[in-house]
């Protein structure tokens, strides 16, 4: 899917000119670059290479204390310049270090400038700039995403954005904003080694975002929608932590309507099963949340192997070799509520499971 009319501005703040007050982050620009990929893939936000800017750019030596307020600055005027562009959806990305301030009455968060200081409190005022583009109708549709903690500050300020004092309520009547944040506010965003990523530290806003967008069921259209995407992010936000609990993202749909971010069918979630003390007889049964029989895993011996049929989903993947009496396994299932039933000599036990997260022992 090419969505020419689409533009996004990524911005990625690793490390800070003030170390004592802003640590060093591991994973904005590596999140930055996987949003980035997601963005640019066919089959995912299908925007173009050439309107996809990133601060600080690519395959570039960043002094410290860069980037800094007006260099996003600096990019947002080279795309509202940009000539005879076409202006579908823009989406805006911010991570690293972040705040909220108390005593505003809105959700507005701004990222920290990486020559933010104790006396400079230097920031970009994201939500602020996504506003701003809806109030004058510059696009179509906003998606923005604030992967950063949104401390509630009093001594802080956000800063203004310096735009002009534009509005054109005719045209930005009907524009769409989508917004994702990286905790309440208040809350702190987290970032964390992934298990799925090979122990690589990830942003869980970050991680679990991309998840939704690949993996969200569609709706009755086919689509995947930005309701869609909230019910999979609270639907699977507790298996993504596991026994260490995180403030969880806050998601704010359009006032009007709905933002599609996927119109073909969402990739399937890797489910690992492990069933002990498996026999010629036993009968594995995944059951959809109405109960609906999804496949049949068998024990096929002499050779060892495991067969599933698949009732429907998907195709059945190559047989899986089982590891002695232990089988430890994983098929392709589409993101939901599922059951597992084991049947062994006429007795069977029964669990209930979220795909795509933890292992499911029988």
């Amino acid at each position: 899917m090419n969505r020419p009319g689409d533009h996004a501005i990524l911005i990625g703040i690793d490390k800070y000119a003030s170390d004592s007050m802003f640590p060093s982050l591991q994973s904005p620009a590596k999140d930055m670059s996987r949003f980035k990929k997601w963005l640019m893939s066919s089959d995912g936000g299908g925007v173009e290479q050439s309107n996809i800017y990133q601060i600080p750019k690519p395959n570039t030596v960043v002094p410290k204390g860069v980037p800094t307020m007006q260099d996003f600055q600096d990019v947002f005027s080279e795309l509202l310049e940009k000539p005879a562009v076409t202006r579908e959806r823009l989406y805006l990305y911010f991570s690293g270090h972040g705040f909220s301030q108390r005593l505003e009455n809105s959700q507005s968060t701004s990222l920290y400038a990486a020559n933010a200081s104790h006396y400079s409190r230097y920031n970009i005022a994201g939500t602020e700039y996504a506003n701003w583009t809806k109030n004058t109708g510059t696009f179509k549709e906003i998606v923005l995403v604030m992967d950063c903690c949104r401390d509630a500050e009093v001594i802080t300020t956000i800063t203004p954005p310096p735009l002009p004092s534009l509005q054109d309520p005719d045209a930005a009547f009907g524009v769409k904003l989508f917004c994702i944040y990286g905790a309440p506010k208040g809350g702190k965003a987290q970032e964390r080694p992934i298990k799925e990523l090979g122990n690589d530290v990830s942003s869980l806003l970050t991680h679990i975002f991309i998840k939704a967008l690949e993996h969200a069921p569609t709706d009755i259209n086919g689509h995947i929608n930005g309701y869609g995407i909230k019910k999979f992010i609270e639907d699977q936000w507790n298996d993504l932590c596991g026994d260490s609990p995180a403030d969880p993202p806050a998601v704010f749909l359009p006032e009007v309507g709905d933002i599609i971010f996927r119109r073909s069918a969402p990739k399937p979630l890797k489910q690992i099963f492990q069933i002990l003390n498996w026999a010629d007889t036993s009968q594995l049964l995944i059951k959809d949340n109405n109960e609906n029989p999804i496949c049949t895993i068998k024990l096929q011996a002499p050779e060892n192997q495991l067969e599933i049929v698949w009732q429907s989903q998907q195709s059945a993947d190559s047989p899986v070799k089982t590891e002695g009496v232990n089988s430890t396994f994983s098929i392709p299932l589409n993101a939901g509520l599922y059951r597992a039933v084991l049947k062994t000599k006429g007795k069977q036990k029964s669990v209930l499971f979220q795909s795509g997260g933890e292992n499911v022992r029988l």
